[in-house]
């Protein structure tokens, strides 16, 4: 991708930003802003912003690989009034509550349970139970742990502080399982040698 691409972007955007908000939104402008950010091989939502009335993602789909990228194009934003820009998908108040679209499949995480895991090379894996995904396959499930796990962390500390992620039906000791709304602080503190 070059620089050029990226100016051109924020262009398109700057002049098309008025009928992208999330309460009024043109489809055939959702479709181009889809297409233009397909191209660069990443992800993107639109939804409230933090500290302004609207927000853009574009996210990097996950990959610690593709951080830089994205962090590049947001980087090269232009400044709008109405409008704030992320790099990565952000932690959201709701993360317990989320839906697979294409399986229309509504679930809730708040019950979940998990057990965070320390390896000797300072690898961390995380082995969660949740109940309520058991209807789904196996594929499915990931999708739904990764997009919780994404939404109570947000992507880039996602992609930086956990390894791997396992789904189990039980843990070996149940008396080592945790709520999963304190991941947060138990990942700050196992990062830092708790």
């Amino acid at each position: 991708m070059l620089d050029f691409q990226i100016i051109e972007f924020w262009k398109w955007f700057e002049k098309s930003s008025p009928k992208l908000d999330s309460e009024n939104f043109d489809k055939g402008l959702l479709k181009k802003l889809d297409n233009k950010i397909e191209n660069w091989e990443l992800t993107w939502e639109i939804g409230p912003g933090l500290t302004k009335k609207h927000s853009l993602t574009i996210s990097p789909n996950g990959s610690i690989n593709l951080l830089d990228k994205t962090r590049n194009i947001i980087d090269q934003a232009p400044v709008l009034a109405e409008w704030e820009f992320y790099s990565s998908k952000q932690p959201k108040e709701n993360w317990d509550r989320a839906k697979l679209i294409d399986k229309n499949f509504e679930f809730e995480a708040k019950n979940w349970t998990y057990v965070l895991l320390k390896y000797p090379d300072d690898k961390i894996e995380i082995q969660i139970k949740a109940e309520n995904l058991k209807s789904l396959d196996s594929h499915s499930k990931e999708i739904a742990v990764d997009l919780v796990l994404t939404n109570l962390l947000g992507e880039e500390r996602k992609i930086h502080d956990i390894d791997f992620i396992e789904i189990v039906d039980d843990f070996d000791n149940d008396d080592e399982t945790t709520q999963l709304k304190f991941l947060p602080d138990h990942l700050s503190q196992t990062k830092n040698g708790a």
